[in-house]
This record gives structure tokens, sequence and C-alpha cells, in this order.
């Protein structure tokens, strides 16, 4: 087919002698087009938005009691007692501490906390509870503040400021990350640990 046949100059025939869409049609085309484009675009950047995270509620953490499950080291740690290395630090506290591994502490809506030491005492001489501590939570960073006084025989009485990543928090379940120096081996670990609430 010849699109330029009986063309002129001022109007071409063939598929361009077609009539043309009138201003009216024209705008409700163009609105039609925006309005697509708009709602692809809050689609793809709000709706499927994987990566947007709410903030921590941590109501949910207060007046539970919440108990150790999971501590991950990073790097690995050795013991260098035995030079047995541990991914899970839950693992050695089984084969060196078990009697800690029932003890749970308690964020009070005051902003006090206390550790309190299971049925299952290191030493029978052990108070039920541990000193009180105090925390806050920065909303803004999704941190807990922990300062909580540190007693052991001994030793002179310190004061630990602990500050923790909150990185879950649901209402069983809670998971902190922040640094700290192990015992023994005195290395620097980045440490995630999992609690879970118990009844």
């Amino acid at each position: 087919m010849n699109l330029i046949k009986n063309a002129s100059a001022d109007r071409p025939t063939g598929i361009w002698n077609e009539p043309q869409p009138s201003n009216t049609q024209k705008t409700k085309g163009f609105q039609l087009l925006l309005f697509i484009g708009t709602a692809l675009y809050v689609l793809l950047t709000t709706g499927c938005d994987k990566d947007k995270k709410d903030n921590i509620n941590f109501n949910r953490a207060r007046n539970k009691k919440w108990q150790n499950i999971s501590a991950k080291p990073d790097p690995v740690w050795i013991n260098p007692v035995n030079e047995k290395s541990y991914s899970e630090l839950i693992l050695f506290y089984q084969e060196a501490f078990p009697c800690v591994l029932d003890d749970y502490a308690i964020y009070y809506p005051d902003g006090t906390t206390v550790s309190f030491n299971g049925t299952n005492r290191c030493d029978p001489a052990q108070p039920e509870k541990n000193p009180t501590g105090t925390y806050t939570f920065d909303k803004a960073t999704d941190s807990l503040i922990l300062t909580v006084p540190l007693e052991v025989p001994g030793l002179p009485p310190t004061i630990n400021v602990i500050r923790s990543k909150v990185l879950e928090l649901t209402n069983d379940k809670m998971v902190l990350r922040f640094k700290q120096v192990l015992p023994i081996s005195n290395t620097l670990h980045t440490i995630t640990y999992t609690y879970k609430a118990i009844p």
C-alpha cells in the first residue's frame, strides 16, 4: 500500500488521513496516562517496598519474663581453655554453666529492669533477683540502653552500660545485637541474642 498516494503538501493521505483527536480527547488521554503513571509510582515506591521497616514498639517487651535461648557470636568464639569453637554460646553455657539457662529478665514500665536467677542456681546462696538496673529505649535508632550494676564476689561493684540494637520484637520473641568482650578469652565479639517470653 502506498501511504503517500495522492498526498499533498498540506494533508497526507493513507493512514495519516485518519481523523485527528480533539483537544478534549488529548486532555483525557493525558490525564489517563498521568493517573496510570502516578499509580505505578506509588505501587513501586511504597506498596512493594520489602525493605521498609516499622519502628519497634518496645511496649511489647514490658512486664514479661525474657529468657535467653540463643547467643550467636561474630566472629565465632574460641574457648582458650580447650580450643573448642562455638558459633552458639548457649552450647557453651550448657556445658560450663547450665545453672544460668533458666535465668530471665523483666523490663518494668517505670524504666527499671531486674534479672532473676532461675530455680537452678549456680550457688545456693544466690538471691532470687539481682540488683535493679535501668533502661531506656531510643525510638529513632531502635536501641535499648541498659544500665546494670554488676556485683561479683571479691571484686568492687561496677556499672555496665550496654547499648543494643533491637532487631526484632514480637509478643513472644526479642532479638538484640551488641558488642561484648567475652570472659575467659577477653575477645570482642558482636553477639546476636534471642530471647523468648516465658510464662
